[in-house]
């Protein structure tokens, strides 16, 4: 947008503090608007060039800033979240995560799986399971970490998993979007659990069991 058609309020906020209490004093001394007075000091400052080219840049600048400010809230937040998450699980819980991957999608499927208990000792599995799409591969993968939990005698049990959707599906509180046999499965399997939570977790958060559904395509 040229400098012509921006709002004072704009150019405040583009302009550096020094630039302001420059305008505020060529203000006073020259009888001129505040607005007017910006204007030339943002003209001066920007020569040779323009003063929108100039501005465009500041405006850039400050883009990347709240950008910047925007992913490094975005990672304390998940710091917190994943501080008080520790916080929630009892010692004595088993672990696990899910993955489902199809190639193409729809396509082949893998799941993988990796179940975890309270003293260490880890189960996993990688397998290919028909063809599908990636919401069904999924939910296939949470059945095999809830048959497998339920085969090792886990009675609390915390999943992690990426697949929003699919969460919300077994928790009621989403839709199936057409897996809706294989979401009754995943929550007959759940009941057998007698304490279970289901947590959703960024891709990169859940790299184990997305390599075991990614190996099981190989």
């Amino acid at each position: 947008m040229p400098a012509s058609s921006l709002e004072f309020t704009e150019l405040f906020a583009l302009a550096y503090h020094k630039e302001r209490v420059a305008a505020r004093r060529l203000c006073k001394s020259a009888g001129i608007t505040e607005e007017e007075a910006l204007r030339q000091i943002l003209q001066t400052a920007a020569a040779p060039d323009s003063i929108d080219s100039y501005l465009a840049v500041r405006r850039q600048t400050a883009e990347h800033a709240r950008h910047c400010l925007a992913q490094r809230r975005s990672v304390q937040t998940a710091r917190r979240h994943d501080k008080a998450l520790a916080r929630t699980i009892d010692a004595q819980a088993w672990q696990g995560w899910f993955d489902g991957s199809a190639t193409p999608n729809p396509g082949k499927m893998g799941v993988g799986v990796l179940l975890r208990s309270p003293n260490g000792q880890e189960f996993r599995i990688s397998r290919a399971v028909g063809d599908g799409d990636g919401n069904q591969a999924e939910c296939l993968a949470l059945i095999a970490l809830l048959q497998c939990a339920v085969k090792e005698g886990a009675q609390t049990l915390v999943i992690f998993g990426d697949s929003q959707i699919v969460i919300d599906a077994v928790a009621n509180s989403g839709s199936d979007q057409g897996f809706s046999d294989l979401r009754r499965e995943a929550q007959t399997w759940m009941t057998k659990i007698s304490v279970l939570r289901l947590y959703w977790i960024p891709r990169h958060k859940n790299s184990q069991a997305d390599a075991l559904s990614q190996d099981a395509l190989k």
